[in-house]
């Protein structure tokens, strides 16, 4: 349903779609590109996750107690 939802979206509300070829350049797409909404299989999102888990370890302690609440927030 929601791949049918994404494909009409294109015409009828004048969307634009945007791929890419190999998962690793999304962060750079999505910075040229700025997308409004990410339509996109689990596997895109676990796998930018566990890239913002990996830069967590480079936080400060505040810092890293605000994303982690920030996380939780989000989960409520």
């Amino acid at each position: 349903v929601i791949g049918k939802a994404e494909s009409l979206a294109t015409y009828t509300f004048g969307w634009r779609e945007c791929y890419v070829e190999k998962i690793d350049d999304l962060p750079a797409r999505m910075t040229e590109i700025k997308p409004t909404i990410i339509f996109g299989v689990p596997r895109v999102f676990e796998k930018a996750y566990a890239r913002v888990q990996h830069g967590l370890k480079d936080l400060s302690p505040a810092k890293r107690r605000l994303f982690d609440w920030a996380v939780a927030a989000g989960k409520d």
